[in-house]
């Protein structure tokens, strides 16, 4: 379970550094679909698509929009996508670890 996260994380983050280089091309609706959620595909669509849970979600979230929604802040967008996912691994190896 954990490589798969590590794996999809790893993913995410190739796709957010090619999102990074093609973002001035993409309209900001700020309320229906804003550019920091819509690169490519976007964020919400491909949370619902895996039907994540809510910390699976906010890892996709973070990463996705890390650096776009306000440049000044990527890297505490980073660390709130390693916040959901240390308490998703701790909530995984309880789980696994009560049967």
């Amino acid at each position: 379970m954990n490589y798969l996260l590590e794996e999809d994380l790893k993913f995410l983050g190739e796709v957010h550094n090619q999102l990074l280089k093609e973002r001035a091309e993409v309209e900001n609706d700020v309320i229906e679909h804003p550019a920091h959620y819509t690169q490519g595909i976007e964020c919400m669509d491909y949370i619902e698509s895996h039907k994540l849970n809510y910390a699976r979600g906010n890892i996709i979230k973070y990463v996705t929009r890390a650096g776009l929604k306000d440049a000044s802040k990527e890297v505490e967008d980073l660390e709130k996508a390693r916040w959901y996912l240390d308490r998703e691994i701790e909530r995984v190896k309880k789980a696994k670890k009560n049967g």
